[in-house]
């Protein structure tokens, strides 16, 4: 297995980029593309969880069961606003592309915001997951540690099957 402790990235800048959920300068696109987000559609029961969501539909695109529950726990009062993020393809050390699930909005008892991106995974120990799928996530910590040490308010963590989403928020925002 490789070293994944020696995972690094060098960003010279943050800039905005193409995704099916903006256009090359940033800007929200009126349209998404259906299946630009997952490949099975998931209507999503609760109201409350709905009013959080970024889209209008009652309904998000998921590829994954756990992807669905995660939908179902995203309910936490310190949520602002979540989503399905799009395919941005952050480049990884083994030379493939990496896409996190959610992206959340959450806001702490001073009011600040942070971002939290979530990788959903449908284990229950992070030691059954795949060598592959374990290099995704160790860059994906890298690249987001990297985006913190320029300045950026986000947060990166992997859900498994437990704990709650609930817990992973209160667990990022003890040390805020």
């Amino acid at each position: 297995m490789r070293k994944l402790s020696k995972i690094s990235y060098d960003l010279k800048e943050i800039k905005t980029c193409n995704t099916s959920l903006t256009d090359k300068n940033g800007s929200l696109k009126e349209f998404i593309p259906e299946g630009s987000l997952g490949t099975e559609t998931y209507k999503i029961k609760s109201k409350n969880i709905r009013e959080l969501s970024i889209y209008d539909e009652d309904f998000m695109e998921v590829d994954s069961n756990i992807e669905k529950l995660t939908i179902d726990e995203s309910s936490d009062k310190r949520i602002t606003v979540f989503g399905k993020l799009p395919k941005v393809n952050i480049p990884t050390a083994h030379g493939r592309h990496y896409n996190p699930d959610f992206g959340y909005v959450i806001e702490s008892k001073e009011g600040k915001e942070l971002y939290f991106v979530v990788e959903s995974k449908g284990y229950d120990k992070f030691d059954d997951i795949s060598t592959k799928e374990k290099l995704q996530i160790k860059s994906a910590e890298a690249f987001f540690k990297k985006l913190r040490e320029m300045g950026v308010n986000v947060e990166y963590q992997t859900k498994l099957n437990s704990p709650d989403l609930s817990q992973l928020i209160s667990d990022i925002l003890k040390d805020k």
